[in-house]
């Protein structure tokens, strides 16, 4: 699971918060500092941060915002 980040974002810190109290594995990478995430970020269809990309073995989930509901049905 990769989830892009602003340090700015306080939703990014409920939902990096939210996944180690569950124990979930992560890569975080912050699109404010490093410029190849930021393309990444937006070259995913990504427009606001945390946006998190889930391999699922469908394919890739992309969720949008801190969504509590779709990271648990998905990860737990």
């Amino acid at each position: 699971m990769t989830v892009y980040t602003n340090p700015n974002c306080g939703f990014c810190h409920k939902q990096i918060n939210w996944m180690k109290n569950n124990g979930i594995e992560f890569n975080e990478k912050n699109i404010k500092e490093n410029e190849q995430y930021r393309s990444e970020f937006f070259n995913l269809g990504g427009r606001g941060t945390p946006f998190s990309i889930i391999k699922t073995d469908s394919g890739y989930e992309h969720i949008r915002g801190f969504n509590i509901q779709m990271l648990t049905d998905l990860l737990l």
